[in-house]
């Protein structure tokens, strides 16, 4: 939810008061979900409430996306080096092959480890 044009910005203003001890479980929840601010993390939770809407990832999935994205970037890097040299009518060299069928199988891995921690 992004504010897209003048007609929507939140020019609206609701007032809530937290206790303390149910001001920190709201910071640790935001925290938990990755986001740094309180107030946004509010709104989404509010406004989505009941709608089909993407998982909040923790910070741990996060990260495993982060690792996941690496490993899929060196993947295709790996990959152009092969299209690079097949261009060129040059058989792909065995170490690259190797080493992209270590990506390949890298990328399995992970992509089975971010599946196991979505559920």
């Amino acid at each position: 939810m992004t504010q897209t044009s003048n007609s929507e910005l939140r020019n609206r203003l609701i007032t809530v008061r937290f206790t303390e001890d149910e001001y920190q479980q709201i910071v640790s929840r935001a925290t938990a979900a990755g986001q740094q601010q309180p107030a946004v993390y509010c709104r989404q939770r509010l406004l989505l409430h009941g709608r089909a809407r993407p998982a909040i990832l923790s910070l741990t999935m996060l990260s495993e996306v982060r690792s996941l994205r690496m490993t899929l970037g060196h993947l295709g890097n790996a990959l152009n080096q092969i299209a690079h040299q097949l261009n060129q009518d040059a058989a792909a060299s065995a170490g690259v092959v190797n080493e992209t069928c270590e990506l390949i199988e890298t990328v399995r891995t992970e992509v089975r480890n971010f599946h196991a921690i979505l559920k």
